[in-house]
């Protein structure tokens, strides 16, 4: 399980510094229609909202599971 938490925050991380990091001119060129991932702007939202609600299910897993 621990494993698993760490790799999505690695993941988060390494996102994070892929776009804060890419230049703007590449970032639209990645996300235009005429490249191979039209949709990038998209999947790194999914991805990312994906991580976030599986890290507070996990959060309150936890929390409830200590509770007891």
């Amino acid at each position: 399980m621990n494993l698993i938490i760490i790799f999505r925050k690695t993941s988060l991380v390494l996102i994070k510094k892929m776009v804060h990091y890419i230049q703007p001119e590449l970032l639209i060129e990645a996300c235009g229609p005429e490249s191979c991932t039209p949709n990038l702007g998209a999947m790194l939202v999914e991805v990312i909202a994906t991580v976030l609600d599986n890290e507070v299910k996990t959060l309150i897993t936890l929390s409830i599971s200590t509770n007891f």
